[in-house]
């Protein structure tokens, strides 16, 4: 009889540990899931707040007007391919989202406008902002086909001007030209200082699917 009870004591007890526990591992889980939650939305919350600070800040050198016009010149077209030329007439027929900003080389003769975001109609017609890069990184891509094959002549210390769509001009010296494998996002990490990331294919003239990215870094110089 003691042995019966005794054993009927132990499963109680069993069934009260395995309650226990499994109420306790609930509890933990949905803490930890809250603060993932919390964590996710303060990040979304950060970059939203860095995005609205990339497009609306201003600096000692350039006072912006508030609005400035952006409408883009005919590009020369005398490096595309005929496929990106093909492209970027049908693009243009189409309805185009609103530039946010001009980039111009002078060393370059190159003028790009630059759309929000790096969809194929952004990217044919122009060039696209990575809107997933860190803070105080600007990184823009373009195709090697078209507007960015200029980039093969680029130098270290050449000026990049960017033209914002508030009036803002903002200037960049070229510190870096890399080529990188195509999952090597740390390209669009966020950075101590402003700067300017373009970013496209590689090589410029490779047939097929371009195995790897040209990088090229610059830094803001008139703040």
């Amino acid at each position: 009889m003691n042995s019966k009870k005794s054993l009927l004591l132990l499963e109680r007890f069993c069934w009260f540990s395995s309650t226990l526990l499994l109420a306790s591992y609930a509890a933990a889980h949905l803490h930890a899931n809250a603060g993932k939650d919390e964590q996710v939305d303060a990040f979304e919350r950060q970059f939203s707040a860095q995005q609205e600070l990339r497009y609306t800040q201003t600096n000692d050198d350039s006072a912006g007007t508030g609005t400035t016009d952006l409408t883009p010149p005919a590009p020369d077209m005398s490096l595309w391919s005929a496929h990106a030329k093909k492209k970027y007439d049908e693009a243009m027929k189409s309805s185009s989202e609103a530039i946010i900003a001009m980039i111009e080389i002078d060393d370059l003769a190159l003028k790009v406008p630059v759309y929000l975001g790096t969809s194929d109609a952004n990217l044919n017609r122009g060039a696209g902002a990575v809107t997933n890069a860190g803070f105080n990184n600007f990184a823009i891509a373009a195709h090697r086909d078209s507007y960015f094959r200029k980039l093969a002549n680029i130098k270290k210390n050449q000026q990049i001007r960017v033209r914002n769509d508030d009036g803002t001009t903002e200037i960049y010296s070229v510190q870096d030209i890399i080529i990188v494998d195509p999952g090597d996002t740390q390209i669009l990490n966020e950075s101590a200082t402003p700067t300017l990331t373009l970013i496209t294919c590689y090589p410029f003239y490779y047939v097929g699917s371009a195995p790897q990215r040209y990088i090229v870094k610059a830094k803001l110089v008139n703040h």
